[in-house]
């Protein structure tokens, strides 16, 4: 016998999504298992799991009809929130469901021996699971980027505004994974600076170098709830970088930085 067993678990477009949901007359939506296991999901709703039948492998909690005006809601808020349509099959292969899931915590698509399509269009990578890890099968390509080195045209962090921009996945590779878009900040020596990045999206993780800095500047958590803030003092005069990332590699999405002038 040939052919090849379609995955259970597989990403579509919202445009395909749609197309699902077209075909069916009636909805039910349970909690998402994921979230479930991990708590309070800031990112968006906990009911997200859409299902076309009122029995299906979906495990989350709380399952209860719905109709196509709820169902357009969920679609709406997972578009705004840049959730992940990722349908499921039964043992036979027809989509009975789709959760919308966050690339950053779906158990699906961060553990690698889950068997998860992530569908025609995901982007090619250079790498490769080898049943224990990734390693990379084109080192070049592979090689990240020095911060000190990362583009800033167009984008200068000004202090007393907020800079709005996406995260995405056209961005540089940096560091432990993570991509990286870098904003300018020309300052003099002696100047001191609050900087803030915040976003819904994904768990933000700051960076800041430039002239006189040894090493890095880097903050997690800093302004709580997954955003950052570092506060530094410039040691030189000259151009620095503000560099928006994600703690989760593959984390992208909208996100807001503001930078306040604290003075010398």
């Amino acid at each position: 016998m040939g052919g090849c067993v379609p995955s259970q678990h597989y990403v579509c477009t919202f445009e395909e999504a749609v197309e699902l949901i077209e075909a069916c007359p009636r909805f039910w939506v349970s909690n998402c298992g994921c979230r479930e296991q991990k708590g309070e999901c800031k990112r968006s709703r906990v009911d997200v799991c859409l299902q076309f039948a009122e029995a299906t492998g979906a495990d989350g909690s709380g399952i209860r009809e719905i109709g196509r005006d709820e169902v357009d809601e969920i679609l709406r808020e997972a578009r705004e929130k840049h959730l992940v349509a990722r349908p499921f099959r039964d043992s036979g292969g027809a989509v009975e469901g789709i959760c919308f899931c966050c690339d950053d915590c779906c158990g699906y698509f961060l553990d690698p021996t889950e068997r998860c399509d992530k569908g025609r269009m995901v982007e090619r990578t250079d790498l490769e699971f080898d049943g224990a890890t990734y390693r990379c099968v084109d080192p070049a390509a592979c090689r990240p980027v020095e911060l000190a080195a990362l583009p800033t045209e167009g984008r200068t962090a000004r202090a007393g505004a907020a800079m709005a921009g996406l995260l995405g996945a056209g961005d540089p590779l940096i560091v432990e994974g993570r991509s990286g878009r870098a904003w300018a900040l020309e300052g003099r020596a002696g100047e001191s600076y609050t900087i803030e990045l915040r976003s819904t999206d994904f768990d933000a993780y700051l960076y800041f170098v430039g002239p006189g800095l040894a090493e890095p500047l880097f903050d997690d958590d800093g302004a709580g709830e997954g955003n950052s803030r570092l506060a530094v003092r410039l040691p030189q005069t000259g151009t620095y970088r503000v560099i928006v990332s994600a703690y989760n590699p593959g984390g992208q999405g909208a996100y807001e930085l503001q930078v306040q002038a604290n003075g010398r």
